[in-house]
C-alpha cells in the first residue's frame, strides 16, 4: 500500500532527516525505511512516499514524530528504562547548603551544573543535568574553590562540559524548581488519558461526546485496570472526586510494577447532553500528558486532532477486525510523540499488531509508563529554558 503525505514545508525544511535510522531512495523515488533500526519514525509531513503493507495509524503533522516500528517481530525486552534514573541527590547534599548554579548549551539540550561550596565529608558535592541523565560527582575537597569547575569540566565530564560556556544562573526561583524536578520524577502515582474513537470518527467534539461504548472497548478497558466506585476509594484518585461524584462515579485503576495508575476514560467521565465540545471531559484529559486513543475499526488518527498544550504522547489502539476474526481480540498499536520527547523502549514491532493477553498489557502500559516519565522531564526542562531562567 503506498502513504502519500503532502509537504507543508520549505525546501530547506526538507533536508531534515525524517527517518531515525537509515534510508534509502529507491529508483522511483520512494523512501525505503531500514525496519530492523531501534527507532524509525516520521518526524515531519514532508513530501513522503512509503510502501508498507501496513501503513501508520497516525497521519504525521507538524511538531510531533511517529513510531513506525523498528524490529520484524516483537523481541525488543519490555522493562522501564526511566524507573530508577533520579534521586534527591540535589535535595540532600546541594539545595540547602552554599552552592551556584550554572547553565549552558542550547534550549533545545540545555546543561544545568549545581555546585555546593561546602566540604562534605572531604568532598564537594557536583549535580551536572542534561535531558538524558544525570551526573552526581564528588570532588575531593583538597581541590581549591575556584577550581571545583575546571576539574569537574576537565577531569570527571569533558565529553559535556569540556567546550561548553556556562554562566551563573541569579534567577531566585532556580533552586525552587530544580528541587521540583527531582519530586516530580519521584513520583510513584500517574494519570493517563483514555479517549474512545468510534470508527470514523476524526473530530475531537465527536470522540468526546461518545456515551455508549462499544464491547470491543469494554473489552480492552478490562485488560489495562478494574472498575474502581470513587465514592470513598483511598488510593490514588488522579485528580477525580472521590467524594461527591462531580466526576462520575467510577472509573479504571491498576497497580503496574509498583506505581498506581489512576484513568482519566472519557466514557467514565461526566457527559454534558447539548454541549458538543464536553469540558469536563477535556478538562482532565486535556491536562494528561500520555493519551490513549482507542479505535472501533480503521480510522486515520492526527495528533493535531486534540487541542491540548499538556498531552505529549498518543498512543493508538485500533481494534483489528481481521487478525480478531481467530476469536482473540487483536490490536494494532500507533505511537505519536511531540518533538523533544525522546521515543522509547520498547519498541513497536514491525508489524504492531497484538492479541488481547497479559504479554500486550504489560507492552503497552510500560510504553506509556517510559513516555510519560521522559515527558515529565522534558516538561520540566522547558521550564527550565532561557526565557525562563535567564540571568
Amino acid at each position: 500500500m503506498l502513504l502519500c503525505i503532502t509537504s507543508c514545508f520549505s525546501d530547506s525544511q526538507k533536508k531534515d532527516s525524517v527517518i531515525d535510522q537509515e534510508s534509502e531512495k529507491t529508483e522511483n523515488g520512494n523512501v525505503a525505511v531500514n525496519d530492523v533500526g531501534l527507532h524509525n519514525y516520521i518526524e515531519s509531513p514532508v513530501n513522503f512516499y512509503m510502501d508498507m503493507e501496513s501503513p501508520p495509524i497516525i497521519i504525521p503533522c507538524e511538531g510531533f514524530r511517529i513510531e513506525l516500528g523498528g524490529l520484524p517481530t516483537n523481541v525488543d525486552k519490555v522493562e522501564l528504562e526511566n524507573k530508577e534514573r533520579n534521586s534527591l541527590f540535589y535535595k540532600e547534599h546541594i539545595f540547602e547548603k552554599e552552592h551556584f548554579n550554572l547553565i549552558g548549551g542550547t534550549p533545545e539540550s540545555p546543561v544545568i551544573v549545581s555546585l555546593c561550596l561546602k566540604d562534605e565529608n572531604g568532598y564537594y558535592k557536583t549535580l551536572t543535568r542534561t535531558k538524558k541523565e544525570d551526573y552526581p560527582i564528588s570532588i575531593p575537597a583538597h581541590i581549591s574553590r575556584p577550581k571545583i569547575l575546571k576539574a569537574l569540566s576537565k577531569e570527571y565530564l569533558p565529553e559535556i562540559l569540556s567546550n561548553l560556556k556556562l554562566k551563573e544562573i541569579k534567577n531566585e526561583l532556580i533552586c525552587q524548581r530544580l528541587l521540583h524536578m527531582e519530586d516530580r520524577l519521584l513520583i510513584k502515582s500517574y494519570k493517563f488519558g483514555i479517549v474512545y474513537c468510534k470508527e470514523g470518527q476524526t473530530h475531537e467534539d465527536l470522540m468526546f461526546s461518545n456515551v455508549n461504548p462499544s464491547k470491543e472497548f469494554q473489552k480492552f478497558l478490562s485488560l489495562l485496570g478494574d472498575t474502581v466506585v470513587l465514592k470513598g476509594f483511598q488510593m490514588y484518585r488522579g485528580g477525580l472526586d472521590t467524594e461527591s461524584n462531580t466526576t462520575g462515579t467510577q472509573s479504571l485503576f491498576t497497580n503496574f510494577n509498583g506505581f498506581q495508575i489512576m484513568y482519566h476514560v472519557s466514557t467514565h467521565l461526566p457527559h454534558t447532553p447539548n454541549n458538543p465540545q464536553q469540558l469536563e471531559r477535556k478538562r482532565h484529559i486535556g491536562n494528561d500528558v500520555v493519551v490513549i486513543v482507542f479505535q472501533d475499526g480503521p480510522t486515520h488518527f492526527t495528533p493535531t486532532t486534540i487541542t491540548s498544550k499538556f498531552n505529549h504522547v498518543y498512543i493508538v489502539v485500533q481494534y483489528d477486525k481481521e487478525a480478531s476474526s481467530c476469536g482473540t481480540p487483536h490490536y494494532r498499536l500507533g505511537v505519536a510523540s511531540k518533538r523533544g520527547v525522546v521515543p522509547h523502549r520498547p519498541i513497536l514491532p514491525a508489524n504492531p499488531v497484538f492479541p488481547h493477553s497479559p504479554e500486550f498489557r504489560e507492552f503497552l502500559l510500560t510504553k506509556c509508563l517510559d513516555y510519560l516519565l521522559i515527558s515529565f522531564s522534558h516538561l520540566l526542562w522547558f521550564c527550565l529554558s532561557y526565557q525562563q531562567i535567564r540571568p
